[in-house]
């Protein structure tokens, strides 16, 4: 038995409401007494709430005309930021004096600006425009050279400047803490769920309990078998274009 692989932080806002929903639906399908165990159904009440605070925060997050454009712009950040660190892991073996002073450069950088992705939007930007401004200072200058991270560096940096433009400009009908709160509710959500497909998956090889734990375990592989291809569908329609 696995859990079928997902990348489900990749998914957008209301796939991640549908996402959440279609498990809550099929596991209420299996009529299962949840109170079996009650450390399972501790955490499953959890996601439960968790939930419902993301489906009302999704509802302020709707009325802004901007979202849509926000999570892209948000999105392509992150992975500007993921792409500068794989740029700086390929030189870990490297033994040349200039390119091991480089490292010992951008891993600090990195130490200090290390999870901006999964803050809240405001403070990314914020965080964001600290990682650059240390990039760009005078002394880093031959290091950014040696690790060839010039154009991930300016492709970082256009992004950034897109979605703060964009966000300058959201919908005024909406207050921006509720808009912020949206990326933090969907990480807590997706780690609480992902700790119990885990939790689920090991139980199932420790209990032995084939009408409670593989019940779960497929309800879980369901949606997420929906989803991980409805993803790889759209990096297929991006990969084209």
């Amino acid at each position: 038995m696995k859990l079928h692989a997902i990348a489900s932080q990749d998914l957008q806002y209301f796939e991640t409401s549908q996402f959440i929903t279609r498990l809550f639906s099929d596991i209420a399908s299996l009529n299962l007494d949840l109170t079996k165990d009650n450390e399972m159904n501790e955490r499953f009440q959890l996601l439960k709430a968790q939930a419902n605070e993301f489906y009302n925060a999704l509802g302020q997050i709707q009325a802004m005309a901007d979202t849509k454009r926000l999570e892209e712009l948000d999105l392509l950040r992150d992975r500007k930021l993921s792409t500068i660190r794989l740029c700086i892991a390929t030189f870990r073996y490297r033994e040349e004096p200039e390119i091991k002073e480089a490292l010992t450069v951008a891993n600090i950088i990195l130490s200090r600006y290390e999870g901006l992705e999964f803050l809240n939007y405001e403070a990314e930007s914020k965080g964001i425009r600290k990682f650059l401004d240390e990039w760009n200072k005078e002394e880093n200058d031959y290091h950014v050279q040696v690790l060839g991270l010039q154009l991930h560096l300016s492709n970082l940096s256009e992004v950034a400047d897109a979605f703060d433009n964009v966000f300058a400009t959201r919908s005024l009908t909406v207050l921006s803490k509720e808009t912020y709160d949206g990326k933090m509710l969907k990480s807590q959500m997706l780690g609480t769920y992902s700790s119990l497909a885990k939790y689920i998956l090991a139980m199932c090889d420790f209990k032995k309990d084939e009408g409670f734990y593989p019940p779960l375990l497929d309800a879980f592989n369901n949606g997420r078998k929906y989803y991980a291809d409805l993803l790889a569908k759209r990096k297929g329609v991006e990969g084209k274009k």
